[in-house]
């Protein structure tokens, strides 16, 4: 029988749902949103952004509703995932209700959920698919097994749409693993584990070659991103180190390059963004004509050769990220519609900036100074939610404490990937920890009461 702190949770998180749907109707889309709307409208590939996520929005944009019905599915997944979440729990604690309320109040929940950005989506679907998880391990079939697909699904949609989404993947199959491993024996609990990875893996990659258009030709993404990141590194240890010198470039018959890049690293390298480069307009033709074997070449020898340097120049990048000397130049808040022009002609659209556009981006501002716009914060939130389920070990407690550790997991890949400090690259551990407080919350209790699960 649900009790009446059950039944204020959901009066909570729905009210919380429509809260978030009057604040961010009209979408906002930024430069990158506009530029995935371009390419899933007119089925082109122009970015190196995840394809399978432009295919998405373009089709959400051709329903009715338009963007205004993807930004409601994508916050209905969120919200139906965290009224879900009280059914892996016997009883619901009245500690939950004002855990949900700081949660939606919260500007990085009641402004970013309206916002067309993959990093939301992505973050949003890891917490369903997360939470469908530990349903589907321990419940009855058959609604166990349509649990289990519904996850599968939604992770393969998040690994999709963010390149570093495997991560969750990873700990998706290792949760599975786990608790299986509790019932049926290790070996063969470690095999259904890795089974589970692959099958996401593959509905993952025929997912993205579905979504690629035909006339694009094979997809670059990838490639091209790649490609980025060794440009980020190869300059940044050359601004960083005089004795650095791009000897491979110049090896290669491109000495004028060669001497260009070594000149321009210290004007045009910043630990907080890629953007920098364009403080030196000369060097990003240097670079990217560089054929990508001798770049390839170039980046892995000032790594092997200066790597006192290169991890120098990758922690001052991590730390813009997960703690900015300045938040306020990390993108904290974004509310409106901004994009180049002559995109947004082709669209039919035009810049937004609404007068609650503006209020929104000021309650935004109010918060940019406390612990709801910390990274450090959710990451320590998320250690120890992870420690007190790992401490009362039930079933769902060890799919929610690996999803935690993936959501940690995730935060500290991009030591080695990032290239700018946008505070959405880590929404995904910051919506992580705020559903593990909320679920830890609906039992606080951490006494070990071990419950066997129902059924595979």
């Amino acid at each position: 029988m649900e009790t009446a702190a059950g039944r204020t949770l959901k009066g909570v998180l729905l009210l919380g749902f429509l809260l978030v749907l009057a604040a961010g109707l009209p979408p906002h889309l930024s430069v990158d949103s506009v530029m995935a709307l371009y390419e899933g409208r007119l089925q082109v590939r122009e970015t190196f952004g995840p394809v399978l996520y432009a295919r998405i929005v373009g089709l959400a944009d051709g329903l009715p509703g338009g963007l205004g019905l993807y930004v409601a599915l994508s916050a209905a997944s969120l919200f139906a995932a965290l009224a879900w979440a009280p059914r892996l729990r016997p009883t619901t604690s009245w500690w939950a209700v004002p855990v949900a309320v700081v949660f939606i109040l919260s500007p990085t929940v009641l402004i970013f959920q309206g916002i067309v950005w993959k990093d939301v989506l992505f973050a949003n679907l890891t917490v369903f698919g997360f939470v469908a998880l530990a349903f589907g391990l321990t419940s009855r079939r058959p609604r166990g097994w349509l649990a289990l697909l519904a996850s599968g699904l939604v992770l393969a949609v998040a690994m999709s749409i963010r390149q570093n989404g495997f991560v969750f993947v990873a700990g998706a199959g290792a949760a599975v693993a786990w608790v299986l491993g509790r019932r049926l024996g290790w070996p063969k609990a470690i095999a259904l584990g890795g089974a589970w990875v692959l099958l996401i893996c593959l509905a993952a990659a025929a997912m993205g070659q579905a979504a690629q258009p035909r006339r694009a030709g094979p997809d670059k993404a990838l490639g091209v991103g790649l490609r980025i990141l060794q440009h980020y590194d190869v300059v940044g240890i050359l601004a960083r180190d005089p004795e650095a010198q791009p000897t491979g470039v110049a090896q290669a018959g491109r000495p004028e390059a060669a001497a260009l890049i070594r000149d321009a690293a210290p004007q045009a390298y910043s630990p907080e963004r890629v953007d920098f480069f364009e403080r030196r307009p000369d060097l990003a033709p240097a670079l990217w004509k560089t054929p990508p074997g001798v770049m390839r070449a170039q980046w892995l020898a000032l790594i092997s050769s200066h790597p006192t340097t290169y991890l120098t120049h990758r922690w001052e990048v991590f730390r813009w990220l997960v703690a900015p000397p300045d938040r306020s130049r990390c993108v904290p808040v974004f509310v409106g519609v901004t994009g180049p022009p002559a995109i947004l002609a082709r669209l039919g659209m035009e810049p937004r900036s609404s007068a609650k556009d503006r209020a929104l981006a000021r309650f935004g501002q109010a918060f940019v100074a406390t612990p709801l716009y910390s990274h450090l914060f959710s990451a320590a939130v998320a250690a120890l939610v992870m420690a007190a389920l790992l401490w009362r070990r039930e079933d769902q407690d060890i799919v929610v404490a690996l999803f935690m550790a993936s959501a940690l997991a995730f935060a500290a890949s991009f030591f080695v990937i990032s290239i700018a400090c946008d505070h959405r690259y880590l929404y995904a551990l910051d919506l992580a920890a705020a559903a593990g407080a909320l679920y830890l919350a609906l039992q606080p209790s951490v006494r070990r009461n071990f419950r066997p699960m129902s059924a595979v």
